[in-house]
């Protein structure tokens, strides 16, 4: 059957050759330099099947460039 019957892994893929699989509904990641990447996600049901494509969550993230902003110093 084709039924999720419950999400026991969501399956995180950043487009940067980084993926993460985990219980949480959420995760968190640093890309390493500027760019444009497409992050995927996909569930895995309790039954071991994985949703159907269709089901699956596509974005395209752009990281911009950053300049680090120096912090202040306290000189005596």
């Amino acid at each position: 059957s084709s039924d999720l019957q419950t999400i026991s892994q969501y399956q995180f893929d950043f487009g940067d050759n980084d993926a993460i699989a985990t219980a949480s509904q959420s995760a968190s990641h640093t890309y390493a330099k500027p760019g444009t990447y497409t992050a995927n996600l996909k569930v895995k049901g309790s039954n071991g099947a994985f949703a159907p494509e269709a089901a699956a969550c596509s974005v395209k993230i752009t990281v911009a460039g950053l300049t680090p902003t120096p912090l202040p110093t306290n000189t005596p």
